[in-house]
């Protein structure tokens, strides 16, 4: 005996595109609400930390001190402009600027090692360490 239930058409669109029902209910009161179906404009995301002004500072203070580690960019940074960053923050800033900070090297060649590293390299092989 057949049945006599009406069946959604709702239900008929979810299936046939894979999707959740309640996806084709939003997208039904969108059309409704705004005339059409368009996907809603991002939302933004997290502002900038410093501004431009302040980057350039990041870069010039990296071009007065190579050597200085995150914190103590984080704390030159506050000193000339009274932003505070964190060392993650200055971290990322310094990648995305794809700046690096060359240390000095305050320790003299150890002449044994390159020594044997050059025996090595004219024998062929390398030591066991």
């Amino acid at each position: 005996m057949p049945t006599t239930e009406k069946k959604d058409p709702n239900a008929n669109a979810a299936k046939r595109f894979s999707v959740n029902l309640s996806f084709i209910q939003d997208l039904l009161k969108r059309y409704r609400q705004e005339g059409g179906i368009a996907p809603k404009k991002h939302g933004g995301g997290a502002t900038a930390k410093l501004n431009d002004e302040q980057v350039a500072l990041v870069v010039r203070l990296l071009e007065e001190d190579n050597d200085a580690i995150l914190v103590e960019l984080c704390e030159r940074l506050e000193q000339h402009s009274g932003v505070r960053v964190s060392r993650a923050t200055m971290g990322r800033i310094t990648q995305k600027l794809l700046l690096t900070r060359k240390k000095s090297h305050s320790m003299p060649v150890n002449e044994t090692l390159n020594e044997c590293n050059a025996y090595e390299l004219s024998i062929g092989t390398r030591w066991a360490r």
